[in-house]
């Protein structure tokens, strides 16, 4: 399933696949392949459901949690996580996540 979006300046495709760790994983790029954004993070100390993610909305990733949940690929669960002073939200993916793909 191919989720196209616009984040800031940039015409995306939402990649998912997964971590080294088999957690959910979603990279923002430009219809040829480079990177825009990568808009989860990997605490691989903090437990979360198999079908979550921690996604960073601050800093030059902001915006992307709005973006994401508007093209119905996240759904925020209101859950947060505090990493110094970043704050990262738990969101549930409401994509197909591929069992094998890792990045």
């Amino acid at each position: 399933m191919n989720v196209n979006v616009r984040y800031k300046e940039w015409d995306c495709v939402v990649n998912i696949m997964r971590y080294g760790n088999n957690r959910p994983a979603i990279l923002l790029t430009t219809e040829t392949g480079e990177p825009v954004a990568k808009a989860s993070v990997n605490i691989t100390c903090f437990r979360t459901a198999e079908d979550e993610v921690l996604i960073q909305d601050s800093g030059e990733n902001e915006g992307i949690l709005k973006c994401l949940k508007d093209a119905g690929v996240v759904k925020p669960t209101g859950k947060e996580l505090w990493t110094g002073d970043i704050i990262l939200h738990i969101c549930k993916v409401l994509v197909p996540v591929p069992r094998s793909r890792k990045h």
